[in-house]
C-alpha cells in the first residue's frame, strides 16, 4: 500500500457497502444538555466517553448549537465523561450506565478565566468536527481533541453510527459491511488483521475520515 505521508498526514476514507434499508443501532444511549451560564458558549462542544480503568476512548460526539448531545451504542458499565469547549473549563464526570438509557442532570460548564480578556477582545475560531457534504460526511481529526494519543481503530468510535466490538469488527448501524480505503487505496485486510493494522496508525498521522455510501444506501 502506498501511503502519502506528506506533511505527516494521511487521509482515511471509509466506504460503507450496505442495502437501502436502515438497520437499527444497538446498545444504550446517554443524552445530555450543557449550560455555560452567563457569557458561556457550549455550542458544538466536544463530548468524549472513556473507560474508567484505562481512559481508552469508547465513543465521542459534538454537541449541537444549544449544547445538546447524544452518545449511542453503549454497553452497561462505568465510564468517565469528558467535555471540552473553547473558552470553558474542561469538565469530567463519572457515569454509571445500567440496563437502559441515561440522561444526567443539566451539566453546568464554567467560563475559563484564562480566556477572559480585560483590555482587548479575542476572537477564536474552530473548524467544525463534523461537516456534511453532498456525497459524504467529513470528520476532522487533525483540528480536534482526538489529534493526539489515539489510533485509527479507536477513532471509529467518534463517527456517528459507527462502533467497534471486542473482536475487532467495525460496525455501521449493526452491519459489518465496511470497506476501508487509505489515500484512495483499498486496504486488503479484514477482521483482526485489519483491526491490528488500524491500531498501528496514530491519530497524529490522520487528517480526516470521509464516510460515503455506495450501493444504494445513504449516510
Amino acid at each position: 500500500m502506498n501511503v502519502n505521508n506528506l506533511g505527516g498526514r494521511l487521509l482515511l476514507m471509509l466506504f460503507f457497502l450496505y442495502a437501502s434499508y436502515l438497520a437499527k443501532g444497538q446498545g444504550f444511549n446517554i443524552r445530555g444538555q450543557l449550560s455555560g451560564g452567563i457569557g458561556g458558549d457550549v455550542g458544538y462542544a466536544t463530548v468524549t466517553l472513556r473507560s474508567i480503568t484505562d481512559t481508552q476512548l469508547i465513543c465521542g460526539a459534538s454537541a449541537d448549537s444549544v449544547g445538546r448531545f447524544v452518545l449511542s451504542g453503549l454497553n452497561s458499565g462505568t465510564y468517565t465523561l469528558h467535555i471540552q469547549s473553547i473558552g470553558m473549563e474542561p469538565f469530567k464526570q463519572q457515569l454509571e450506565l445500567k440496563n437502559g438509557d441515561l440522561e444526567p442532570p443539566l451539566i453546568q460548564m464554567r467560563v475559563d478565566s484564562k480566556h477572559i480578556a480585560l483590555s482587548e477582545v479575542t476572537i477564536t475560531s474552530q473548524k467544525p468536527f463534523l461537516k456534511r457534504e453532498i456525497d459524504k460526511l467529513v470528520v476532522d481529526i487533525a483540528s480536534s481533541v482526538y489529534s493526539r494519543g489515539e489510533n485509527a481503530m479507536r477513532l471509529f468510535n467518534v463517527i456517528p453510527g459507527v462502533q467497534t466490538d471486542a473482536f475487532g469488527n467495525i460496525l455501521y448501524r449493526g452491519t459489518e459491511a465496511v470497506t476501508v480505503y487509505i489515500d484512495n487505496i483499498k486496504v486488503q485486510l479484514s477482521g483482526q488483521q485489519l483491526a491490528n493494522y488500524l491500531r498501528s496508525i496514530p491519530s497524529e498521522s490522520i487528517k480526516s475520515y470521509e464516510i460515503r455510501s455506495i450501493g444504494g444506501g445513504t449516510v
